[in-house]
């Protein structure tokens, strides 16, 4: 593993190996938080090279110590769109969240990685891209739909991440996909209970869920938001609720957007349910709805039922 040091003037250098060779190449930067953040970027990126077998002494460092041993080299022309997506897919696991991470993987193991993983990077074109897009187009998904509009730009989407990638840092000459279109996408329906619907259902959930669901209708939280909600969460002298984590898949994080970061007004009726519901609860419970464990709830049991 390579790293950032500094040396006794305080200019940070790099230090890594390559090829069984040690290599310190030094900078005009100074030793600082920023300077080192940005020396890292590049560690980085050359350690993934390193790892893929195209690592470009040259290019990164045109007079280093070295170049009298390595000289010039050509990038690899015989690195495979699997090769390069999967190394580019381990760096981002740590950046992303669970839920978005679980769905990448998907999109990527389940279409993308079949289709192009053989191809040489170089060898990928747009067309190759556009005819991807035709064959999802008529692949068939829940309720053996085919996928919508929405379904097919998400594969474009990541496919495009990759390649923007590949250009980046120069294992590709231009981007396949950066012209390519996303398809329209049909905006769905929106049919939400009338008050009358809310109360009909409310009457009929099991009593175990009726607390939970009241709180769902009249205070409009996602799924993910009230089964991570905390009694600390709640202030009950200011009737307010603050949203601050999602549960996704056992994971806790932060909600997917800025814009989810929030505080939601406690109404009269929530108040009284919420109030009564804690005084159910055991003193000691710090989730505000739990299954019969005192764990949190899992929406997936949960809609099973």
């Amino acid at each position: 593993m390579g790293k950032i040091s500094v040396n006794q003037h305080g200019y940070l250098y790099f230090d890594f190996t390559w090829k069984g060779m040690r290599c310190r190449e030094g900078t005009k930067l100074k030793d600082n938080p920023e300077n080192r953040r940005r020396l890292q970027k590049k560690l980085d990126l050359i350690q993934a090279e390193i790892g893929l077998g195209v690592f470009d002494y040259a290019r990164h460092f045109p007079g280093g110590n070295k170049i009298h041993i390595f000289g010039r080299q050509r990038i690899c022309e015989e690195i495979t769109f699997k090769e390069f997506a999967n190394t580019w897919l381990s760096e981002k696991k740590p950046r992303l969240k669970a839920s978005y991470w679980r769905n990448m993987n998907y999109y990527f193991y389940a279409g993308i990685l079949p289709y192009f993983g053989s191809f040489k990077m170089t060898e990928i074109k747009e067309q190759d891209i556009e005819q991807f897009l035709v064959q999802l187009t008529s692949r068939k998904g829940k309720k053996e739909k085919t996928l919508s509009g929405r379904g097919v730009n998400n594969y474009l989407t990541l496919l495009k991440e990759i390649f923007n990638s590949a250009e980046r840092r120069k294992f590709i000459e231009t981007n396949p996909a950066e012209f390519v279109k996303k398809m329209e996408e049909d905006a769905p329906d929106v049919n939400p209970l009338s008050m009358e619907e809310v109360k009909l259902f409310l009457e009929c959930v099991p009593v175990d869920y009726h607390r939970y669901f009241f709180v769902s209708f009249f205070t409009g939280m996602r799924p993910n938001e009230q089964i991570a909600l905390r009694w600390q969460h709640i202030d009950f002298v200011y009737k307010k609720l603050s949203v601050r984590v999602g549960r996704v898949f056992g994971v806790e994080g932060r909600p997917k957007t800025k814009g989810s970061v929030r505080d939601i007004d406690i109404l009269a009726p929530v108040d009284h349910i919420l109030k009564a519901h804690k005084a159910d609860s055991p003193q000691d419970t710090e989730y505000v709805f739990t299954n019969q464990k005192g764990k949190p709830i899992d929406p997936a049991n949960l809609r099973n039922r």
